[in-house]
């Protein structure tokens, strides 16, 4: 909730005409953003502006421009003396559209352009990477196969662990992507999830190796030579 409150701080904009009615500190009314969350509280200070001002207030008190040695500070200065406010005017409520400010909500727009597109997480791509040369001829992306594949216990021991513990991985890596998105985290890149998912591996069937469990012993070398 508190990351879509911040999102939809930026949907809302003053468009300015007399400038009485805006906050020179806390409101969004120009391009750069709120001054007051850009600045901190030093900014006060820096600019010689009233933390309470009004933009009109801020535009016609008198005050010499200053030079700043931060560069945001000095476009700031820039904004200030190039606006030219219109006293008939009131200032405007906008609302952020897909082409814009506009002075009209859309519901349907907005909730376009706060839901984060997420990317996809494709397991058959992964699947593919570390398990393509397992299964020789019986490869396959399809899910009812690839049970059938798992499944079948007169496939040669070797094999049919590397199929089976592949399978595992592969799945709990997709289910743990997935889940990063469902908390609001980033996913792992597609290229490097299959490439630490097939390291997992290694680093499992290697270990089982070490530990010389009998019919287990050259797993990884049965892995590698399905990777050429």
């Amino acid at each position: 909730m508190l990351k879509l409150r911040e999102a939809a701080k930026s949907f809302y904009k003053k468009g300015l005409g007399n400038g009485r009615n805006t906050s020179f500190w806390l409101d969004h009314w120009s391009d750069k953003g709120v001054f007051a969350e850009i600045l901190g509280e030093r900014g006060v200070i820096n600019l010689g502006i009233k933390r309470n001002a009004t933009v009109e207030e801020a535009l016609l008190h008198t005050r010499r421009r200053r030079r700043h040695r931060t560069s945001i500070l000095n476009e700031i200065e820039d904004e200030i003396s190039s606006i030219s406010l219109n006293p008939a005017e009131d200032d405007l409520s906008m609302w952020r559209r897909s082409s814009g400010y506009k002075l009209v909500f859309s519901t349907q727009e907005t909730w376009e352009l706060l839901r984060e597109r997420k990317t996809t997480c494709d397991w058959a791509c992964v699947w593919e990477y570390v398990a393509k040369g397992l299964p020789g001829s019986s490869y396959t992306k399809h899910w009812s196969e690839i049970l059938s594949v798992i499944t079948d216990k007169k496939r040669e021991k070797k094999s049919l662990f590397c199929i089976r513990y592949a399978f595992q991985t592969v799945l709990y890596a997709i289910w743990k992507e997935r889940n990063k998105v469902t908390h609001g985290d980033k996913m792992m890149p597609l290229q490097v999830l299959k490439r630490v998912t097939e390291k997992g591996i290694r680093n499992r069937l290697s270990l089982l190796s070490v530990k010389k469990i009998k019919g287990k012993e050259d797993l990884l070398q049965f892995w590698f030579a399905t990777r050429q």
